[in-house]
């Protein structure tokens, strides 16, 4: 039997398919603005491909942890090791992908343009016209939200050259305005992505040509591993130098004694006098310490030539880069069919709370 309560909700679900069936032609008309603004988005949104490699890490240098290390790492534990002090967290390397002078190097960065002969950078194919294709809604943002930044600029007017400063200190770096308006775009064009729990780091590039955002993303991959070499070999390499000049000084120091002795010899062959010999004795004692520290220096020298090799991290490629074949944005069939649910979503929903809206005003 069915009671009051389920039989008023069966009366109110009857009268919302009504009201709803009744205005089917206003909900229609929203969908259908709806679905004509997606189908705008789909048809002039700026094309994308985005290609993008994988990496792992790694070092020539075994671990302090060694197989226990290995197994408490299968078993999800981190045991830690005595070598993580000198290594650059993978965690910093979005901070280095985004640094400026990163940035200013991955501008410079030569890529192919259709319909233009030879090489062109990203710097100037971001900043001067006539390289990129004419794309409606970015043009529409520039000259709608952008329009006070478009104004502003038109009267500061454009520098491309560096700012003149009479005193720099050094590791300040200087952009000109070309290449600031270039690292806003490529800062949101590459993107990197660590998983630090499965060891891998991910590298994309998002460019409107397919062959371009390969070129961009091999030549990202390969300044990462460039700068966190230079970051990882910082201290070994500046100890290599340091024995290395000492190496030179005690070879110098080495041959130098070495001639003194021989000319010593030679022109004392015959001599047997006390002064002769203890002149001998002390030039040999000198020749003995000096191969000594020669010889201290050179063996030196090789082990940090090694521990420099040794501690030069490598990027293990897992996954190529690869020309994309299918573009990235827009989502054609994504964006419309997205739109058309909206649009259905907001006709409903007008009709549905417009009565409401109306008792709401009568009442006042």
């Amino acid at each position: 039997m069915v009671n009051e309560k389920d039989r008023q909700e069966e009366i109110d679900i009857a009268e919302l398919v009504r009201t709803l069936w009744a205005r089917r032609k206003f909900i229609a008309l929203v969908a259908g603005v709806f679905l004509l603004l997606g189908l705008i988005v789909a048809l002039f949104g700026e094309v994308k491909y985005t290609a993008s490699v994988v990496v792992v890490p790694q070092t020539g240098k075994a671990p302090s942890g060694g197989n226990l290390q290995g197994l408490a790492a299968m078993a999800g534990i981190n045991i830690g090791s005595g070598e993580q002090g000198d290594l650059l967290s993978p965690m910093v390397y979005p901070m280095v992908v985004g640094s400026v002078s990163f940035q200013k190097e991955l501008m410079h960065t030569a890529v192919t343009v259709e319909g233009v002969d030879g090489p062109v950078t990203l710097l100037d194919y971001f900043t001067e016209d006539g390289y990129r294709k004419f794309s409606l809604f970015p043009f529409l943002r520039k000259y709608t939200l952008g329009l006070p930044g478009v104004i502003i600029g038109a009267i500061r007017g454009k520098s491309s050259d560096n700012p003149v400063f009479d005193e720099l200190p050094s590791g300040v770096e200087v952009l000109t305005a070309d290449e600031d308006e270039c690292m806003e775009i490529l800062a949101k064009r590459v993107a990197i992505n660590v998983d630090e729990k499965n060891g891998y780091i991910s590298l994309s590039a998002t460019m409107p040509d397919a062959l371009m955002s390969a070129l961009v993303a091999v030549r990202a991959q390969e300044l990462l591993q460039e700068y966190v070499t230079r970051f990882k070999l910082q201290k070994v390499q500046a100890n290599l130098d340091f024995i290395e000049a000492r190496y030179v000084e005690a070879k110098a120091d080495f041959e130098s004694t070495q001639r003194a002795l021989a000319r010593f010899q030679d022109a004392n062959r015959d001599i047997a006098s006390a002064v002769a010999r203890t002149r001998e004795s002390r030039l040999s004692n000198e020749y003995e310490l000096a191969f000594a520290i020669y010889s201290e220096m050179a063996r030196q020298r090789e082990q940090a030539s090694i521990k420099v090799k040794e501690d030069t991290p490598i990027f293990t490629v897992v996954e190529q880069v690869t020309v994309p074949t299918k573009k990235s944005a827009p989502r054609r069939v994504q964006i419309v069919m997205i739109c058309l649910f909206l649009g259905l979503m907001a006709g409903v929903g007008f009709v549905l709370v417009q009565p409401w809206w109306r008792e709401m005003f009568d009442h006042k």
